[in-house]
């Protein structure tokens, strides 16, 4: 209770000096972007942080407070001149230069505090570009497969003309099938969706609904990542 009680008077102390705050509440980044995402009828990658941090800083009476209308001018100056054909990318995106500083190590402003710089600016921003990826790479295994296999019933049929051995039919093959072991494949991700942070694969449910699963992580796409448990709010 007293460790809660210390935290949120810290909270409130970094709350008091912060020039640019913004009016989420508990609804945080990722619910704004969704609720964004389907008021716009936009996808996820054409909402840039600029734009989910101008949004987070609205006014429950509309309009923006005198230090962040500032900002929001300079954010709406650089999309338009980025509409123009000037690129702007990377780390010294729109957000950063209409703050007038460089990206902080740690979470990336206008996200949330469960997005790192590595995430934002050089992971796939959307799970749909990666699980292309994977479809390409699982297609291409699977063709090998196929042609093996066919390879395979070839020579056995060879030699079974030859007398060496019986030929086996297609029923020998069909009771385990190759897409049976191409489907347990999963992508882990913390928080939401496009926070993708490990590959792995399914090995049971745990539950009839199907809503968890008991899983063994194969590939570690990002260093650190945090437990999806509830944090304090960000502080930016």
């Amino acid at each position: 209770m007293f460790l809660m009680q210390d935290r949120s008077k810290k909270g409130k102390r970094l709350r008091a000096h912060n020039k640019y705050n913004h009016h989420l509440s508990r609804k945080g980044y990722a619910n704004l972007l969704v609720e964004m995402m389907q008021e716009t009828g936009k996808t996820e990658e054409e909402i840039d942080r600029a734009t989910l941090w101008k949004n987070a800083r609205v006014l429950k009476t509309g309009g923006f407070q005198k230090d962040v209308r500032v900002i929001v001018d300079r954010i709406d100056e650089l999309h338009r001149s980025e509409a123009s054909g000037n690129v702007i990318c990377g780390t010294n995106d729109v957000l950063a230069q209409a703050l007038g500083t460089t990206e902080p190590r740690g979470h990336v402003r206008g996200m949330g505090k469960f997005v790192t710089q590595h995430q934002y600016f050089y992971l796939p921003k959307t799970v749909k570009h990666y699980l292309d990826d994977e479809k390409k790479k699982n297609d291409q295994r699977f063709n090998k497969l196929e042609d093996d296999l066919e390879k395979l019933k070839k020579g056995m049929t060879n030699v079974s003309e030859a007398g060496s051995c019986q030929m086996w039919g297609n029923e020998d093959y069909e009771d385990d099938p190759l897409e049976d072991r191409l489907d347990n494949s999963c992508l882990l991700a913390v928080d939401f969706p496009s926070n993708i942070v490990a590959k792995g694969t399914i090995l049971m449910d745990t539950c009839e609904g199907g809503e968890t699963a008991k899983v063994t992580m194969e590939v570690a796409l990002q260093g650190e990542t945090l437990l999806p448990i509830p944090l304090e709010e960000e502080y930016i």
